[in-house]
């Protein structure tokens, strides 16, 4: 099962799937549900959107994600490299074991310790 995203525009808007917040100085973004590949598009381009435009540090709070495949690693991976472009950090926050796990076997548990 996959989130669809539905929006209005509204950068402070609770979506479906994640919701997001805005703090100052930092970005952040509540994932809930599963990342899979139909998810992607929908939060590369809300996060892209949220800390792109300031260039300021980036949170994904992972507590309510049940899952995240291949694509969702990729992801985060090029958020990752998309925030350290511009000086700025990612960073994971409150993991739960599936994701941990999905970190570990898509061999990038450092970028999840990294950013704790």
């Amino acid at each position: 099962m996959s989130s669809v995203l539905t929006s209005t525009g509204d950068p402070d808007e609770i979506y479906e799937a994640f919701g997001a917040t805005v703090d100052p100085g930092k970005s952040r973004l509540f994932l809930s549900g599963e990342l899979d590949v139909a998810g992607v598009p929908d939060l590369l381009h809300r996060a892209l959107e949220l800390a792109g435009r300031r260039h300021v540090d980036l949170a994904l709070d992972l507590d309510r994600l049940s899952f995240v495949d291949a694509s969702g690693l990729g992801a985060f991976v090029r958020l990752s490299n998309v925030q350290n472009s511009v000086g700025a950090r990612l960073n994971f926050e409150r993991a739960g074991s599936q994701v941990r796990r999905a970190f570990t076997l898509g061999g990038l548990a450092g970028l999840l310790a990294a950013a704790a």
